[in-house]
């Protein structure tokens, strides 16, 4: 059972988006997913979009981006973080009233 926790509504070039954070521990240790959808339905996340995760000190995360090639439905990354991790979310384009949001796991 994934279980999502409360999602961010962001506004990005003229669209809303939904960025959901979802537990996935149940099925994968320490597990999480960082997924982004257009918030419209049947609304896409258009090629070009990038999605990052990084550490709080700006360092990467191993396999923590994912680029939409072309549009798509959801935009997301699978990650495994150890109890204490602390990570903050980017995405490109930056959405509108961006701030830095650190997340601690």
């Amino acid at each position: 059972m994934l279980s999502v926790l409360p999602s961010r509504q962001l506004e990005i070039v003229g669209q809303q988006y939904l960025l959901n954070i979802i537990d996935r521990r149940d099925t994968v240790p320490n597990g999480w997913r960082f997924q982004l959808q257009n918030k419209r339905e049947g609304g896409l996340v258009p090629g070009g979009f990038k999605l990052r995760l990084a550490t709080e000190s700006r360092g990467s995360l191993s396999e923590a981006e994912a680029v939409a090639t072309k549009a798509q439905q959801r935009l997301y990354i699978d990650v495994v973080l150890q109890p204490e991790t602390t990570v903050v979310w980017e995405i490109e384009p930056l959405p509108d009233n961006y701030q830095r949001e650190i997340l601690i796991f």
